[in-house]
């Protein structure tokens, strides 16, 4: 009876351990996706303010005055100017 006893115990404990790492991998990949998403959103953003900034850069070395006023990239130099990060 002891034995089984035991057994049953050693069951069970294994039972709520494979529980736990099942509720632990879910949260991970759950945590995973979403950083995937934000990342996915950050880069299509960061794109665009990479042109933006490539076309301001093009434009200041023909003479030009730089992007327009409200731009992605007069944001982000008006945001460098005043020492905050862009985003």
């Amino acid at each position: 009876a002891v034995l089984v006893a035991l057994a049953v115990d050693e069951w069970n404990e294994g039972r709520e351990l494979r529980a736990q790492a099942d509720l632990a991998r879910a949260a991970v990949i759950s945590e995973l996706e979403s950083n995937q998403a934000e990342l996915t959103a950050g880069r299509e953003s960061m794109v665009e303010m990479l042109t933006a900034v490539g076309k301001a850069v093009e434009s200041l070395r023909k003479g030009g005055e730089g992007p327009p006023r409200g731009s992605p990239a007069s944001s982000l130099i008006s945001r460098m100017r005043h020492g905050r990060r862009p985003g």
